[in-house]
């Protein structure tokens, strides 16, 4: 990957929009892009304007700045986010700063990358946004079914291109050096090796699997239960289809039984038709109808009496019936009188309110409290003077109050109806009676043509029986069939159940199978990571002795490098494989050994990723800043922006890599406005 272009917009003291071509001259031998800027010029900010472009400023905190947002390192995280937006566009009403890197990939295609940052009014970071396009401007991720999958899309193709958990090997400063100088180096390349080979994806998967082989065996647990469950409600099923099936049966021999007795109760009327003479009935049921009809002739008789002794009363009656009606009317009248002051009594108050009120014009000189007072009380009177005398005809006093509405209507029509009867109806009475006497007459004539009335009384006992015995049957019956229903719907709900659990089971039976399966991936991962760490901690150890040896004095001392097969630890051999030990060395060679693990671990990614290096010569003594300059920048990768003061890449350095520069740039630094220009060329000593 070759960063082509970078644009900066009022990105820290990069005021507006300013840019710079980094592939200018750039070639296979000419692979260094110098950048010179005093102290407090822009260089720190310029390669954050690289990192955080590229990364992201959440993986550029983690993986370049190895930053975490805890504690003082959380605070100094906001601090810097809230830097980002240049202070003068800020007060000129900018809320927004930009980084965009114009790169062409390890495949060649060319494509645009923006990171804008935005901010509130009171100047504190808000949100990030990227947007990737070709460098023509056409989006690279057309097609994407929503937004979130169109950002998903752009960080997997970004990261495709730089793993964040490399970019620590590439883009470094001074301090990254020294860091790894003083820490134990073994905990650096373990780590090194541990990102390189992505064994963060691997931890998190293996993790993954940890939680899927506890949820299997959780699952493995409860098909434990569910079995029993499942037993258990095949076992009630089978009870209550054993009940059904009895209850079926029972049900079935009272219908039988049903049918036996309704037609021995249909032949038993036949012989009871054929003994009475063909009415069926029993003789005593026939007698005690009898009495009960000449008892009722008694009783018309004398209701009969009562009716023809109170026809004097009809007159009496109406007189009463009239004198309610009239009194009801007029108690009517009242209440609509009455109702008809309450409906106007608002607007009596809503005048009095016009003329006293606090709101009304008041008169000149202001009428007294007592005047009010007397005057409000004149106008209620007179007020209450309109509706007297009372309108002729209404009640004095309301004698039915307690009656409601619906009441009155009752007691007015039933004057009415008194009103309308002039005397008794006495045909009616007369018909009732005449009645009752032909119905006496009728029973007397079926008891006198009766046949054997013994015989028949005892047909009626037997078939009494059998109507009682069939009513008890019927009420079994009707039983069964209640109870055939409650079991019919016990048995659908436990069926449910039965194939709920049934299916709980197929998906649990799954379950032993995937625990088998997460156990297995989770050893292969853990078998993976073993045997792939020694390789690539070979590769890196190789890698890291021929710069060491490149960059250090004493490389006719050390041989080689190896790191410890379980430890990572280095062990530096001299040519007679006699150990020597790190950390007898000086500090300057410490820090020769942290420049040549960076790179070491750069070049087994396998990744062609620009490298960009901030002030690596600041506390290196003159022989291994030459060895650096003249070993190291040239083989540190295919695009190397170094980034320094004047007194590190000096005239005599300078010269020293002439033969590699592409391009060269000035960061000036004004302290008036505290902008900061890119201008070609470098320091003119």
């Amino acid at each position: 990957m070759i960063i082509e272009q970078i644009i900066l917009e009022n990105f820290r003291s990069y005021y507006g929009t300013q840019s710079l071509r980094l592939d200018k001259g750039l070639s296979k031998g000419r692979n260094i892009v110098a950048i010179g800027g005093l102290n407090g010029a822009g260089k720190t900010s310029f390669m954050d304007a690289i990192t955080f472009g590229l990364l992201g400023q959440n993986d550029a905190f983690a993986f370049v700045k190895k930053k975490i947002r805890k504690g003082n390192e959380k605070n100094s995280i906001v601090r810097e986010l809230n830097g980002l937006l240049n202070r003068e566009a800020f007060s000129e009403g900018s809320r927004e700063a930009a980084v965009t890197l114009f790169v062409s990939g390890d495949d060649g295609k060319r494509f645009a990358l923006k990171r804008t940052w935005q901010f509130d009014s009171r100047g504190l970071f808000k949100n990030e946004e990227l947007i990737v396009t070709t460098a023509k401007g056409e989006p690279l991720t057309a097609g994407a079914a929503s937004i979130e999958e169109l950002n998903e899309r752009i960080k997997d193709f970004v990261k495709g291109h730089l793993p964040p958990q490399v970019a620590g090997f590439f883009f470094f400063d001074g301090e990254e050096i020294q860091r790894i100088a003083s820490d134990d180096p073994q905990e650096g390349v373990r780590e090194g090796v541990e990102q390189l080979l992505g064994f963060h994806l691997l931890d998190a998967l293996s993790g993954d699997m940890t939680e899927l082989l506890e949820k299997y065996r959780s699952e493995s647990r409860k098909r434990n239960k569910q079995e029993l469950d499942l037993d258990a409600l095949r076992v009630e099923e089978k009870r209550l289809q054993n009940e059904q099936n009895e209850a079926e049966e029972e049900k079935q021999d009272y219908e039988a039984r049903v049918d036996e007795l309704k037609e021995r109760s249909r032949k038993l009327v036949e012989e009871l038709r054929a003994v009475v003479g063909g009415s069926g009935r029993d003789p005593r049921e026939v007698q005690d109808e009898l009495e009960e009809v000449n008892r009722s002739i008694q009783d018309a008789k004398r209701d009969l009496e009562a009716t023809i002794e109170q026809r004097i009363m009809p007159g009496l009656a109406g007189a009463l019936a009239r004198k309610l009606a009239e009194q009801l009317d007029a108690e009517d009248r009242r209440t609509t009188w009455e109702e008809g002051k309450l409906r106007v009594e608002p607007k009596r108050e809503l005048l009095i309110s016009r003329i006293f009120g606090p709101e009304a014009p008041s008169p000149i000189p202001r009428l007294a409290e007592a005047q009010v007072v007397f005057l409000t009380q004149r106008v209620r009177g007179e007020w209450d003077q309109l509706f007297n005398p009372p309108p002729a005809g209404i009640a004095q006093t309301l004698r039915h109050r307690q009656l409601s509405e619906e009441e009155r209507k009752q007691a007015r029509a039933k004057c009415v109806e008194v009103l309308r009867s002039g005397s008794p109806d006495l045909s009616r009475a007369l018909a009732s009676l005449d009645g009752l006497h032909r119905r006496a007459s009728d029973l007397r004539a079926q008891i006198e043509g009766m046949g054997d009335s013994e015989l028949a009384a005892k047909l009626v006992a037997e078939k009494g029986k059998i109507d009682r015995e069939l009513g008890e049957v019927v009420a079994k019956w009707e039983e069964k069939k209640r109870l055939l229903e409650s079991i019919a719907n016990q048995l659908r709900e436990l069926k449910k159940q039965v194939r709920q659990r049934e299916d709980e089971l197929r998906e649990t039976g799954e379950s032993a199978t995937k625990e088998d399966f997460a156990r297995r991936v989770k050893r292969v991962l853990e078998d993976y990571k073993e045997a792939l760490r020694p390789r690539k901690r070979d590769e890196v150890a190789d890698y890291l002795g021929k710069m060491y040896k490149l960059l250090a004095r004493k490389e006719d001392v050390v041989d080689r490098i190896e790191l410890d097969e379980k430890t990572f630890a280095p062990r530096l051999l001299d040519r007679r494989g006699k150990q020597l030990s790190l950390d007898s060395q000086s500090a300057g060679e410490r820090e020769i050994y942290a420049l040549s693990l960076l790179w070491a671990l750069g070049k087994a990614s396998q990744r062609a990723v620009p490298v960009v290096i901030d002030t690596p010569l600041a506390r290196l003594d003159s022989a291994h800043r030459e060895n650096i300059v003249k070993r190291y920048l040239p083989q540190a990768g295919h695009q190397v922006i170094v980034l320094s003061t004047d007194t590190e890449i000096d005239r005599k350095y300078l010269d020293m890599i002439d033969a590699h520069i592409a391009t060269a740039f000035r960061l000036e630094f004004d302290p008036v406005t505290e902008r900061t220009t890119l201008n070609e060329g470098y320091f003119r000593f």
